[in-house]
């Protein structure tokens, strides 16, 4: 039997999530440090979310 697809290949779309959810948490960690305010975080989370290809997440 064949293999559909080879488990030791990340898809992209993983891989953006990953990366996403990472960026997510550096922003998360400038606004409790309170580097930025919470609009700003906002709009930085829909940025991210919008470059990274994926739903955005709360912050």
């Amino acid at each position: 039997m064949k293999a559909i697809c080879n488990s030791t290949e990340v898809s992209d779309v993983v891989l953006h999530e990953i990366q996403y959810a990472a960026a997510l948490s550096a922003l998360r960690r400038l606004l409790s440090d309170g580097y930025i305010d919470l609009a700003n975080g906002q709009a930085a989370a829909v940025a991210l979310a919008e470059t990274f290809g994926v739903l955005r997440r709360s912050i």
